[in-house]
């Protein structure tokens, strides 16, 4: 890996890499009226080499998983630029010619203010020092933190008209996704300017394991980082039925965040490279926070819809 990528973690990164490997980018979008979409071009290295767009729409948890052979697979290794047959993702937009069990998908929907995680010397990413350490057995990256929406796509017979509404970009690449997480993410609150991201994940190394956590509260153009490598504290993981309710603390606030979905649409995950693992994502969450003092004055909260929800295995703290 060139020293270059490491402070490009959007663009592609298996270069020279043999299997198990995976890499996949996420696109979450939201239209003004709250209708949720994912689509997620990806590539799978193992004894079942081969690439994939997977969709889910989030009203109904409905999903599908299209394969394409390896070689309609082509991304660039400086920037986030994947094409996949005449699918094409980039910061620009999205571009989709899709059969799938939804009808076909067709249509361009552009991306606006797209608003990259910015590296720096010994932070090259939003997995901060931990993007250095060799081993790693997942890595993350964050593409854009939130950015506006416009255009439409054409889905079986109907139209979702994206303009005016919101999107997220993330990705992931490795050899396989944690034996158990907890992801969520929400750009669809109350204050327009508030993106919230946060993952929890029991990640081994080195034949150990430890519980690791990173994160962000985005806000009026300003990042607030919450992560293992950040010196932050998880205080706490407790779930009631459909919620989960997770406890922060960095320096003098704590960040409480309560996420809640009764829908899940079942999605592959990669083990070993291959993507044979299922399971349940919901972009239907409702996601609230509330950032307060020591003295447990609130500083800010907000409760946004349409967030998206993961809770895979369970997380041994």
């Amino acid at each position: 890996m060139s020293l270059k990528s490491f402070f490009h973690p959007e663009s592609f990164q298996g270069t020279g890499r043999r299997k198990p490997y995976f890499e996949g980018w996420y696109f979450k979008m939201v239209s003004a009226s709250g209708e949720a979409w994912s689509f997620i071009p990806g590539m799978s290295l193992s004894e079942d080499s081969h690439a994939f767009i997977q969709v889910i729409e989030g009203r109904s948890g409905k999903t599908d998983y299209i394969r394409f052979p390896l070689s309609e697979f082509i991304a660039s290794t400086s920037e986030l630029n994947v094409r996949l047959g005449s699918n094409h993702f980039s910061p620009q937009g999205i571009e989709l010619c899709l059969d799938t069990s939804f009808g076909k998908i067709q249509g361009r929907v552009d991306h606006h203010n797209w608003t990259p995680y910015r590296g720096r010397w010994g932070h090259p990413g939003i997995m901060g020092p931990f993007a250095y350490l060799p081993g790693m057995e997942c890595c993350h990256g964050l593409n854009s933190a939130i950015h506006g929406l416009s255009g439409s796509l054409a889905i079986g017979k109907t139209v979702v008209d994206f303009s005016g509404g919101k999107g997220y970009s993330e990705k992931d690449w490795g050899a396989s996704m944690p034996s158990s997480w907890i992801w969520l993410q929400c750009c669809n609150f109350s204050d327009p300017t508030t993106s919230l991201m946060l993952s929890i994940a029991t990640i081994p190394w080195k034949g150990l394991s430890f519980t690791g956590f990173l994160g962000f509260l985005y806000r009026e153009g300003r990042y607030q980082c919450f992560a293992s490598y950040t010196g932050a504290r998880l205080l706490d993981v407790s779930y009631k039925n459909e919620e989960v309710v997770i406890l922060l603390k960095s320096g003098s606030t704590q960040l409480e965040i309560k996420a809640s979905s009764k829908i899940g649409g079942e999605l592959k995950a990669p083990i070993s490279g291959r993507m044979g693992r299922n399971i349940k994502e919901g972009l239907e969450a409702t996601i609230a926070y509330s950032l307060r003092r020591r003295d447990g004055v609130i500083i800010h909260s907000d409760t946004g819809q349409s967030g998206g929800l993961e809770r895979v295995g369970k997380l041994v703290r």
